[in-house]
């Protein structure tokens, strides 16, 4: 999938938002657009190349709890990173624009930035319950820090879904924004619908982030595995 959105936002249209080159489809120059290409890139990266590896990786890693907690919180915090970088991007991409483009104005934008502020609480309150020492502060004892990790495993499903919807809704605005989603015969005579190659393409990035999160979302589901190659360890340990 990542593979796939670096190459979208490399090809030039209609196979995708670039320019057929890798120095010139990525800039971080004032004024020029292909400042936006970072956008998809990075936030793919953060919310579902990155939380994906750490949702798994917290899971399914055969090391012990506290290593695999410092796993988790460490993509997590690059996470917030690189979703970070791509914000700028966007916003910048936006304000530089001659004319300047309008920011949060489309359900892409609305979604994406509740996407940002509850994984921020999130990170935030996972640090607060699972990280200060235990009873050193409110609802850090035991039965604290128990009330709240249903709550985080099952925000943080919740959140992924909601950060793969975010990126499908940003696919398919980009593609109606280039008119790839109107049919052309002119165009495109030789794909029988008449539509340009970087919607297909787009589709096809969607249905993979889609396929992802529903296995991203069985494997949170299940308790931290105990079977061999794992440390068995106290949930809260």
């Amino acid at each position: 999938t990542f593979a796939m959105v670096l190459q979208w936002c490399k090809e030039d249209f209609p196979d995708g938002i670039g320019t057929g080159s890798w120095d010139s489809s990525f800039s971080w120059e004032e004024g020029d657009a292909h400042v936006f290409n970072w956008h998809p890139v990075l936030m793919v990266t953060a919310f579902v190349f990155i939380f994906a590896e750490a949702a798994i990786a917290y899971t399914w890693l055969p090391v012990s709890k506290p290593i695999a907690k410092a796993i988790h919180v460490a993509l997590q915090s690059a996470a917030i990173i690189v979703m970070s970088v791509g914000l700028v991007a966007v916003f910048r991409f936006h304000n530089e624009a001659d004319p300047p483009i309008d920011n949060l104005y489309s359900m892409h934008s609305w979604v994406g930035m509740a996407v940002v502020v509850i994984f921020c609480v999130q990170y935030l309150a996972g640090l607060y319950h699972f990280l200060v020492p235990e009873d050193t502060l409110p609802n850090t004892d035991a039965e604290g820090k128990a009330m709240y990790l249903a709550y985080h495993k099952y925000a943080g499903i919740v959140l992924f879904v909601l950060a793969v919807a975010a990126a499908c809704l940003g696919l398919f605005e980009k593609m109606a924004f280039m008119n790839a989603i109107k049919p052309d015969e002119t165009l495109y005579p030789d794909d029988p619908r008449h539509l340009a190659p970087a919607y297909y393409r787009a589709n096809i990035i969607a249905v993979l982030m889609t396929l992802l999160s529903i296995l991203v979302a069985v494997v949170i589901s299940r308790p931290r595995s105990s079977s061999a190659g794992f440390a068995s360890e106290p949930l809260l340990a």
